[in-house]
């Protein structure tokens, strides 16, 4: 073995080191990418559905006012659209929340 080639495999252990650290490190940064986004995806289907309870339990306040007398009939339907109107939101919303699809069905208008 020449003196040259010796020089050159001290020389290229060290890279060859380099370069699969470099690699291991990209993949790591690759996977928290993907772990991210996917938390992102999550967090914004649960704020959806957050939202949709909150608009839901404002129309059962208002529907247990009109069942016990309350004279609150136009602010019922004006809050059965806005609920019509979100659940349709809820349909339509992109990736993350196809679950939604089949187990939200359209719920009823109450005049």
């Amino acid at each position: 073995m020449t003196i040259t080639s010796r020089i050159l495999l001290i020389a290229l252990l060290p890279l060859l080191a380099y370069v699969l650290q470099s690699y291991r490190s990209y993949a790591k940064s690759n996977d928290d990418l993907d772990m991210t986004r996917n938390m992102i995806e999550r967090y914004e289907a649960l704020y959806s559905v957050s939202q949709l309870v909150h608009e839901l339990q404002k129309e059962r306040g208002l529907s247990s006012l009109y069942a016990s007398g309350g004279s609150v009939a136009e602010e019922l339907s004006s809050q059965a659209q806005e609920l019509q109107s979100m659940v349709s939101r809820f349909h339509l919303s992109g990736p993350g929340q196809a679950h939604s699809r089949n187990t939200m069905t359209e719920l009823p208008y109450v005049a």
